[in-house]
């Protein structure tokens, strides 16, 4: 299948592009070869390109010799529709890098001749396939658009300065040989599913240096696709040639190099731009065992800034990654052995926690605040406490021991018990119940009371004043006659009016109350009104004739006698005392 051979047409946007690149340090003679639009090629780099200089040469039924090969650094080899002498100039380009001290460079369509392309199925290009640094068997370029994965860049002369670069159609569709160095892969795959490069390289022990750009090396295309190619096209290919050219790699120091150690291997202490290894400079440094290198000193990414790849502990925060890193090991501080910050119920016992047991259940000895359970707390600790209500007042349902209140704790519960005195005793002044020791409870209270039968009858065994009742009344201890009736008597009061025969003993004129009686027997007693118009009592005596014998007693005894008797009553009506805590 042929393709149009590309045009030059330089645009506004060519042009600018020329205008800012700069001379490289190390130009090359570069020789353009190809079957058609060679010529255009060279016009164009050389404009694009500062410093190289460039001869297109189209080859379509041609075989350049050695000698002509020989003149130039560097020799561009790129297809433009089917090659029908690939297998021959392969053959002559092939000799020529295998003298040693050589540099060739290949792109698209390259590979479409290439003999493992199953797609075209070419005899391909010779003994240049033992050289090459690209497979065919992907299919080549896959005529669709794609773009250069900025993370995929590696740092290398070829790629320095190259951030972008987009593609509209010819590119891709390749694949890396073994000992290849891949220097940018685009976003998508190629057709097999595997990585597909931009760039790639291999250096040879003579010297020879291969490169392979899966780049259609025409920065313009043609038909109705305009301008195929985005970003840094022009940087890629000019370093690629300042590379091919650059004394870097000969073993010898030169001006503008650090180092050289006859290679353009990055990681063994000299870069492959001649410049001595260093962590921050984007290049593993096996030598001075890099574990990593992302071309910053930033701490807080996926490498130090000690080339050290991120472990909790190192004392740097990844981000994204750690919460905290406090560059040690210790667990019960506020960073954690495995850098997330402390917190209460992690299970890790900080300094300042009490405890911690990893949950945020507060019937157990661990609250969820990492505080260890406490009586008064306000947290019931199962099988610990009876109940618990947030505070050490012993004057409600829970005591300061979380122990629930309870009659004859020692402790008044407000509103609940009238007294509490720590005990059972219901004979003090507070009795079950915690009630106020009181007559007719039916408690006695010892030394107050001397019985309490519980009832409000008074004339039964206990009073209703709690005391027992007065003893028998009766004149002569004996159990005989009533008051008021004389031993021997006929049950007939003795006679207290007119005179009898023993005479009056009225005096004075006054008026007698009573006959006199005999002396005679048991005396009894009689009132006489004497006549100062006092009365005396007269105690008389039972005699022989009347029964009854009589003597006088002064009626300030009978005053006094009552008086006594009233404080006698007050005594036994005093009420029992209400005692309270």
């Amino acid at each position: 299948m042929k393709y149009p051979i590309a045009r030059i047409s330089l645009t506004a946007a060519t042009c600018a592009l020329a205008m800012t690149s700069v001379a490289p340090a190390h130009a090359a003679k570069v020789l353009v070869l190809s079957n058609s639009g060679a010529d255009q090629v060279a016009t164009d780099f050389t404009a694009k390109t500062v410093g190289h200089t460039y001869t297109g040469m189209d080859v379509p039924n041609m075989v350049p010799s050695l000698a002509t090969l020989n003149q130039y650094e560097a020799v561009l080899l790129f297809e433009n529709g089917l090659f029908g002498n690939a297998k021959a100039v392969g053959d002559a380009v092939a000799e020529y890098y295998n003298q040693g001290g050589k540099c060739v460079v290949i792109g698209t369509f390259y590979w479409q001749d290439r003999s493992d392309n199953t797609v075209f199925n070419t005899p391909g290009w010779g003994a240049l396939e033992a050289v090459d640094v690209f497979l065919g068997k992907a299919g080549g370029s896959e005529y669709a658009p794609d773009s250069l994965d900025p993370n995929s860049i590696v740092p290398h002369p070829i790629t320095q300065g190259v951030a972008t670069l987009s593609a509209g159609s010819y590119r891709g569709g390749v694949e890396a040989k073994p000992g290849t160095t891949v220097l940018g892969k685009w976003l998508g795959p190629n057709k097999l599913g595997t990585a597909d490069p931009v760039v790639g390289f291999r250096e040879d022990n003579n010297g020879s240096r291969f490169v392979g750009i899966s780049i259609f090396p025409d920065y313009e295309s043609y038909g109705d696709y305009g301008v195929d190619f985005n970003g840094d096209f022009y940087k890629l290919w000019g370093n690629t040639f300042s590379w091919c050219a650059s004394p870097c790699g000969n073993g010898m120091v030169n001006n503008g190099e650090e180092c050289d150690d006859g290679n353009n291997t990055n990681g063994d202490g000299c870069t492959a731009m001649c410049k001595l290894e260093k962590c921050g400079d984007g290049v593993d440094n096996n030598a001075d065992k890099e574990e990593c290198d992302d071309g910053n000193m930033v701490d807080t990414d996926l490498c130090t800034s000690l080339c050290k790849l991120p472990v909790c502990g190192d004392g740097f925060v990844q981000d994204g990654v750690e919460a905290c890193d406090d560059g040690n090991m210790v667990d019960d501080d506020a960073c954690s052995n495995t850098c997330a910050l402390a917190s209460c119920g992690d299970g890790i016992k900080q300094v300042n926690e009490d405890c911690d047991d990893k949950n945020v259940d507060n019937t157990d000895a661990c609250l969820d605040t990492c505080l260890a359970a406490s009586c008064g707390d306000g947290f019931l600790q199962a099988g610990v406490e009876a109940c618990d209500d947030g505070n050490l007042e012993n004057v409600d349902a829970c005591l300061d021991t979380c122990v629930e209140a309870l009659c004859g704790d020692g402790f008044l519960q407000d509103g609940v018990e009238d007294c509490d005195d720590g005990n059972a005793d219901d004979s003090d002044s507070c009795v079950a119940g915690c009630k106020p020791a009181m007559c007719g409870d039916g408690l006695v209270y010892a030394g107050i009371e001397d019985c309490d039968d519980g009832n409000a009858v008074d004339d039964d065994e206990c009073t209703n004043n709690c005391t027992l009742p007065p003893a028998d009344t009766t004149t002569d201890g004996t159990g005989g006659a009533s008051a008021g009736m004389t031993e021997g008597s006929t049950g007939e009061p003795a006679s207290t009016s007119g005179s009898d025969s023993g005479g009056d003993s009225n005096s004075g004129g006054g008026s007698s109350t009573g006959e006199t009686p005999t002396t005679d027997g048991p005396p009894v007693t009689t009132d006489t009104t004497t006549g100062d118009g006092s009365s005396t009592t007269t105690e008389v005596g039972i005699d022989d004739d009347f029964g009854c014998g009589c003597t006088t007693r002064d009626p300030a005894d009978n005053l006094r006698g009552g008086l006594l008797a009233l404080l006698g009553l007050g005594f036994l009506v005093r009420s029992r005392p209400r005692r309270r805590r």
